[in-house]
């Protein structure tokens, strides 16, 4: 009875395949995924897969192109049942993954039952063609004996052509009779009831550009007693085409004159067609961007494809014959390798990131996938690996990261980098926090520059103060841009307000001594704000918060000089904040009302004006 495989990660289309073909002698199986399908496919003699396309983990293409690198399952037909899109690109990278046939959910059960009735005829066919076709060399050896034989044998011989798509013509060299199998009748499209008279009638269903050719053989078979093999095409009065392997021999009588010439022809559409669908799965890998490298059991190399070859430097010569580890790097511990080779071992896959070597020394990260493929007896045969170099994604990604911490103007680390490293110095300290403090900064009337030099000027100046403090300053302090003309940094190394101050001071003297922008000597100075931490807060977010409150209370005071955080600035900010919300409510409630009081003049006694208070 032949085994049919049926793969779904849904139970219930499943069960609607086994319902259909419930009725057919038939032993069906199921897979619920890709990686149990393989499985199955390894262990069981299939005539048939009918494959899911989506499925989690892998899906029905990589389902099919495992099987097809694989000898024993390479020729099982493969039927995708699925409801993903009838786009030509679909369907072609199904017939690519090496597919013989689509059907699109919802399916017609009698579609389905049709088609798996054809290509489990097909299947049975293969089985049977060596055995038959022996048969059919014996039927042949008949000939050569009486014609009586060949009569006896005639129906054995029909059937046995019609399995195999393998039928033969005779010509009796003495008579000129000629005759042809039923199944060349078949393969010809031609009517049993008219069968033809001489081997004319077939060639002229065979096209012009190879007829000549064929003909040429034959006469030369007849004239010289030599055989001649060719490949050539037959189309049908139906227009259907078919590709045939055609042999001719000569036949001897018992007195070794020629008697016979005996032509077989053999349909090989569909070999040709799956040896093309083989090519071009071939010719894909041939050309892939991703480099593929196969193994034994043992990993030991086997092949690798061109990709293999681009983006490692090793040839095949270098490659084959050795392992994988000729690639490797010194990025990572035992204990990586020791965790992707459990995770082969548990699962049969693996993937992730790694970086390897070049042939010239040049370590490189990749995008790497390994799967195991095992054979009959459950062990592993083979090794696939598929790996990309992601180099340039990997440096687009630290482009990314840079820009996203980043002022694009100055290049200094910015607010979100800036409150990161705040954080960082808070947690890193836990319960022993060390003294240490906040700095923020604004320049006074930067707007003036901006408004009589030009936007241009003034991120000239903004970019002048961040060299200058990027010179000044070692990057532990973290200088940063806020945003505007806001700059801030954070001082582990001040403990005590005196060694802060005299940082400041001799900071002031030498960041903003003159600037020279578009021509202009410019005289800038800054207000600055100080918060220290534990004292003032050990939170980063109220640690930042104070030190702004600072700073703004000092261009209050005049700008040109700094401020300590003090209680009362929470407290002046939180009366601010408290009477802002109780003039919005006294507005949206109506509290507020106009009161006119009038002017008098004091030499008239008259009203002059009004005031509204």
């Amino acid at each position: 009875m032949e085994k049919i495989l049926i793969v779904d990660d849904q139970p219930a289309n499943l069960l609607s395949l086994e319902a259909v073909l419930d009725d057919m002698e038939i032993e069906i199986l199921r897979a619920n995924s890709g990686k149990e399908a393989l499985e199955v496919a390894y262990r069981e003699e299939l005539a048939l897969i009918l494959l899911d396309v989506q499925m989690p983990e892998m899906d029905g293409f990589e389902v099919a192109q495992y099987l097809k690198q694989v000898k024993k399952t390479r020729d099982i037909p493969i039927i995708f049942v699925t409801a993903i899109s009838k786009e030509e690109k679909h369907v072609f990278k199904g017939y690519t993954a090496g597919a013989v046939d689509y059907l699109f959910k919802p399916f017609d059960p009698y579609l389905l039952t049709g088609k798996v009735k054809v290509f489990l005829q097909l299947a049975k066919n293969n089985k049977e063609i060596v055995q038959k076709a022996a048969q059919l060399e014996d039927a042949v050896t008949s000939l050569k004996r009486t014609q009586k034989d060949l009569e006896k044998n005639r129906q054995t011989l029909d059937h046995a052509q019609k399995i195999a798509k393998l039928g033969n013509w005779v010509l009796d060299l003495k008579s000129n009779e000629f005759s042809c199998s039923a199944e060349v009748f078949r393969l010809f499209g031609l009517d049993s009831d008219s069968p033809p008279t001489d081997y004319q009638q077939l060639l002229v269903l065979v096209p012009e550009a190879e007829r000549e050719n064929l003909a040429a053989l034959i006469d030369k078979a007849v004239s010289t007693g030599s055989p001649y093999t060719l490949e050539h095409r037959i189309i049908r009065s139906d227009n259907l085409e078919l590709l045939v392997l055609e042999n001719g021999e000569i036949f001897l009588d018992s007195d070794n004159h020629p008697e016979f010439l005996i032509s077989t022809i053999h349909d090989i559409t569909q070999w040709r067609q799956a040896e093309d669908r083989l090519q071009l799965i071939e010719n894909v890998l041939d050309t892939a961007h991703e480099g593929v490298v196969v193994t034994d059991g043992d990993s030991v190399i086997e092949s690798i494809n061109p990709a293999f070859t681009e983006i490692t430097g090793y040839t095949v010569e270098d490659a084959i014959g050795k392992k994988p580890n000729i690639l490797k790097s010194d990025h990572h511990d035992k204990w990586f390798y020791e965790k992707m080779w459990k995770d082969l071992f548990d699962t049969g896959f693996w993937h992730g990131e790694i970086w390897n070597r070049r042939k010239n020394g040049d370590a490189y990260p990749q995008s790497l996938s390994i799967t195991a493929v095992k054979g009959r007896d459950n062990k592993v045969k083979n090794y696939i690996g598929i790996f990309a170099d992601i180099s340039d994604v990997k440096s687009g990604e630290e482009a990314l990261r840079y820009q996203a911490d980043h002022d694009a103007l100055t290049g200094l680390p910015n607010r979100d980098l800036f409150m990161d490293r705040l954080r960082q110095t808070t947690i890193a300290e836990g319960e022993d926090l060390a003294p240490f403090a906040v700095v923020l900064f604004s320049l006074d009337r930067f707007k003036n520059v901006n408004d009589s030099l030009g936007p241009s000027a003034g991120d000239q100046l903004l970019q002048e103060v961040a060299e200058r403090g990027n010179k000044l300053m070692s990057e532990k302090y973290s200088f940063s841009r806020l945003g505007g003309d806001e700059y801030a940094m954070i001082l582990n190394d001040k403990n005590q307000a005196a060694e802060i101050v005299r940082f400041i001071n001799a900071l002031n003297k030498i960041m903003f001594a003159p600037f020279m922008i578009h021509d202009h000597e410019l005289h800038v100075t800054a207000s600055m704000g100080i918060s220290t931490a534990p004292d003032d807060s050990s939170d980063p977010e109220e640690l930042f918060r104070n030190a702004n409150l600072a700073m703004h209370r000092a261009k209050k005071k005049g700008r040109d000089q700094y401020q300590f955080f003090t209680s009362s600035m929470d407290e002046e900010a939180a009366k601010r904040l408290q009477l802002e919300g109780e003039m919005r409510k006294g507005i949206e409630e109506e509290q507020f009302y106009l009161v006119y009081q009038p002017k008098i003049s004091t030499q008239t006694g008259r009203v002059v004006g009004m005031e509204a208070l």
